[in-house]
């Protein structure tokens, strides 16, 4: 009788052993699960003013990633340079579509610019504010 009641134990333990090993691991990958960016659509010029950002303040989360589409809806080519993130779009053409993705790692408010000659000069800058 004791070697059976013995052997119920181990195999009662060796279960629940099992299912908590189990379990721990559903929740390490669901925590470590990849976070979709969020897509914000940044219009570079206007029909009604060349040297603009629509918008020109990009509120965002910290550690959240970040797709801006940038669309140039002015005559001349424009780009988006945010230098506190190490971020740097090409020149996109009148008319064109250029994805940027990034990552804010720290908080505060930091500028962006066209860096095309003449055009951050012309107006042509904007704020990230990024926060908890």
């Amino acid at each position: 009788m004791r070697v059976r009641r013995m052997g119920l134990v181990l195999a009662l333990l060796f279960i629940a052993v099992t299912v908590a090993a189990c379990g721990g691991k559903k929740q390490a990958d669901s925590s470590s699960a990849a976070v979709d960016p969020v897509e914000i659509v940044v219009e570079l010029g206007s029909p009604e003013y060349e040297f603009v950002f629509v918008p020109d303040v990009l509120e965002l989360k910290v550690n959240q990633p970040v797709r801006l589409v940038l669309r140039n809806m002015g005559a001349h080519e424009h780009d988006l340079a945010i230098p506190d993130f190490n971020v740097q779009s090409p020149r996109v053409q009148p008319g064109q579509e250029y994805v940027l993705e990034f990552t804010p790692n720290k908080t505060g408010t930091f500028p962006f610019e066209c860096t095309v000659a003449g055009h951050a000069a012309a107006g042509m800058v904007g704020t990230v504010v990024v926060t908890q």
